[in-house]
């Protein structure tokens, strides 16, 4: 049968089973599945209500019918049976459903000691917190009022208009901007119809507005009619950036929030306060819920990919970009242009084609691990700068490393020792007392000087990318 899946107690581990359905339960969640589905893939689906491939959520309505066995291995066996009654749609949400098996008792003979008062729930404060990445540590805390219901929040003529609203608190154990938006596929950038638009916080301002996240790139400042946000503040003290804002639920031009449904969110943080490419980064689907004085539910979010999931394929790129780039490049370009005071006849061009050649299988590697790394991610390839530049360099040093290889030959005076040029051999010929040596081809000229522009070039190149 069917099971409700708790999240893993570590991330990167498998999920666990919470409950598993009585047979009443497996039908009813086959029905919902099966008018949710795609048709497409899945045949016995009709799409009636949605058109999911994957991803299938749904609010369970029912009572534990019979407990787990906590001393067995079998994870079905551990976990409680549900007696489900209902099986409705995720958006649905737990926030109103009311026990219908509450049995109400007696009240209280006189002497008996009175019942303890229960404290109403502050939906002025944060209510819901989660952890959102653990390395670097950052902390999400949030609270969603929707008006027209029994929040004891005063909302304002803003958030009355717009449905109610999101408010956040974001806690950065480092000294750098924090970024958090909705995200209609878990990705950074969306689609035209439906842009992701980020509330970036900038201590330094310091101020908290809203971006444009049009691309794999540095994000663009909204115009300030879109600056809507509201109760902003950001502050940065003993190395913790905290940053707080109030979201409206439903704007024009940009993706609704749901209050009691699954939200997808994307966060950011970075390793300064100026906006530059990011430290970490990573996306988590929460399910929302409105608050009410009783408090809401505890909730069970769902992570997905964090860039520490990549942090070895990072560092390995990093580590083989910086010795090729850093070393062997330089080592290369100096070892021509310092030939005239390198010791052993021929040391020079040895040292400069052994450098090169290691520069060029060290960029091959570093670029395929990324490469990896953007693939299993499945984040969109060379969108940004510092992967538009690593592309380049990629391309032409494999021309550079081929071009030297098959360069033009030298006049016969220098053929005997190609690690000599012409005015090297014509030196040496006036030293013999011999005939001049031939002057160099045209071809061979142009190849020189295009070798050594192109080279400068790539060092200049690999050195920004680097920084």
């Amino acid at each position: 049968g069917y099971t409700v899946l708790a999240e893993p107690d570590m991330m990167g581990e498998r999920f666990t089973v919470a409950y598993q359905f009585d047979a009443n339960g497996d039908s009813l969640v086959t029905e919902l599945g099966i008018a949710n589905g795609d048709p497409g893939p899945c045949s016995e689906c009709t799409g009636e209500l949605g058109m999911q491939t994957d991803g299938f959520r749904a609010t369970i309505i029912g009572r534990i019918d019979t407990l787990g066995n906590v001393e067995s291995d079998d994870p079905l066996e551990q976990a409680s049976t549900l007696a489900v009654t209902e099986v409705l749609d995720s958006s649905v949400g737990c926030a109103a459903f009311t026990c219908p098996d509450v049995v109400e008792t007696d009240a209280p003979d006189e002497g008996d000691a009175a019942a303890a008062p229960v404290e109403d729930v502050d939906c002025n404060d944060f209510v819901s917190s989660v952890e959102l990445s653990g390395n670097p540590v950052l902390g999400l805390e949030f609270t969603v009022n929707v008006a027209g219901t029994d929040t004891n929040k005063d909302l304002s003529a803003e958030e009355v208009a717009a449905g109610g609203s999101m408010s956040v608190r974001l806690t950065y154990e480092g000294d750098g901007w924090v970024g958090f938006a909705l995200s209609s596929n878990g990705k950074m950038v969306g689609s035209p119809s439906e842009p992701h638009i980020a509330a970036l916080c900038l201590p330094d301002e310091p101020a908290v507005s809203k971006y444009l996240l049009g691309a794999y790139a540095v994000p663009t400042e909204m115009p300030e009619e879109s600056q809507t946000l509201i109760d902003t503040s950001v502050t940065q003290e003993g190395g913790v950036t905290v940053c707080e804002f109030t979201k409206l639920l439903v704007e024009e031009g940009e993706l609704p929030i749901d209050p009691n449904g699954v939200n997808s969110f994307i966060w950011a943080v970075g390793n300064t306060n100026e906006l530059a490419y990011h430290r970490s980064r990573g996306q988590v689907d929460i399910p929302l819920e409105q608050c009410t004085p009783s408090g809401v539910s505890e909730f069970n979010p769902v992570f997905g990919p964090s860039s520490g999931t990549f942090d070895s394929y990072w560092k390995a790129h990093g580590i083989m970009m910086a010795i090729a780039w850093g070393f062997f490049a330089p080592v290369a370009i100096a070892s021509a242009l310092a030939r005239s005071v390198i010791p052993g006849e021929g040391t020079w061009f040895k040292i400069h084609q052994a450098c090169n050649t290691l520069c060029c299988i060290l960029t091959i590697a570093a670029f395929g691990v990324a490469v990896a790394a953007y693939n299993q991610a499945g984040t969109p390839h060379f969108n940004g700068t510092h992967q538009k530049v690593g592309l380049s360099i990629f391309i032409i040093v494999l021309f550079q490393v081929a071009g030297g290889a098959l360069r033009p030959h030298l006049p016969e005076a220098a053929k005997a020792d190609p690690a000599k040029d012409v005015e090297e051999a014509a030196e040496e010929a006036d030293a013999n007392e011999t005939p001049p040596t031939e002057e160099k081809s045209k071809k061979r000229t142009a190849w020189e000087l295009g070798h050594r522009l192109i080279g400068a070039a790539l060092l200049g190149m690999g050195m920004y990318n680097g920084y």
